[in-house]
């Protein structure tokens, strides 16, 4: 799991802005995901 500060929480904290990046994908297995984000109302046990 990977999460980086939005640009809200990273001004209320003294910084500029948050963090951005880009992944760029050179090989991947056949029917292979990247998951971005989860479900609000999702629980820790449902995420895990």
């Amino acid at each position: 799991m990977q999460v980086h500060p939005g640009d809200a929480y990273a001004r209320s904290n003294g910084e500029k802005n948050g963090k951005n990046e880009l992944w760029y994908v050179l090989e991947a297995r056949e029917n292979a995901e990247i998951v971005y984000g989860i479900k609000q109302e999702e629980t820790k046990e449902e995420f895990v």
